[in-house]
């Protein structure tokens, strides 16, 4: 994984990565079915299941009895889907997303606990122990071309989550082709900026760990996840 930016950032924070297969489509159809079968859930929830559990490396078992705050957590899938496999208490899991659907949906229908944006997170300073981000931020921020919101939004992830506490991160860059050249070409630096931030924050003896871990694809396409263990 040389090819990874890493920011010479072993001299203060420790760096491990790894490299994974990604699924196909055709792989993920079975997986899901199974995930609905057994545990009763939509298609929607399967999916969120899928995805949460797959790219960010996350088994369900070990956020029982854990504050976890979901950024940009949308329609709240995974946390319904987690509410039928776990016991899951009041105020435990966190759904938080800025509160776009409202107007077409109902914020009902969203369900989120609380609403605001990411890069000035409403909570205390170490709230939660997992803080997790699945297609939401940073990549929403770079797809909206708000890039100077990425810096503040780690910074806030980082603040609240506990020492000890775990950030999981997807995507955050890699090589990908949508089509659009320049738009590929961008996504394929959205890494490089995160980890640049991340190197400042090591600085502050904040980070215990950073986990790079790359999900191949064909024709040597990839995507990346980060998780961060604060100190």
């Amino acid at each position: 994984m040389s090819e990874l930016p890493q920011e010479n950032l072993k001299t203060h924070v420790s760096i491990k990565g790894e490299e994974k297969k990604d699924l196909t489509w055709e792989e993920r159809i079975p997986l899901r079915k199974d995930y609905a079968e057994r545990f009763n859930l939509s298609e929607e929830e399967a999916e969120a299941l899928d995805y949460y559990l797959f790219y960010l490396g996350l088994d369900v078992n070990d956020l029982v009895g854990k504050k976890v705050l979901d950024v940009g957590s949308g329609h709240g899938n995974f946390k319904k889907a987690l509410q039928k496999i776990v016991e899951i208490k009041d105020g435990e899991f966190v759904n938080f997303d800025v509160n776009i659907f409202a107007a077409e949906l109902g914020e009902t229908e969203q369900e989120l606990d609380v609403s605001g944006a990411a890069e000035t997170l409403p909570f205390k300073d170490e709230s939660f122990d997992f803080v997790l981000a699945n297609f939401s931020v940073p990549v929403m921020q770079f797809t909206g071309q708000e890039l100077e919101l990425i810096p503040k939004t780690l910074r806030e992830m980082v603040r609240v989550v506990r020492g000890g506490g775990v950030i999981k991160i997807f995507p955050v860059g890699g090589e990908i082709s949508t089509g659009s050249i320049s738009y590929d070409n961008a996504y394929s630096q959205l890494l490089s900026i995160v980890m640049t931030e991340l190197k400042k924050i090591s600085l502050e003896k904040l980070l215990a760990e950073i986990k790079i871990t790359k999900f191949s694809k064909e024709e040597g396409l990839y995507e990346v996840a980060l998780q961060i263990t604060k100190k």
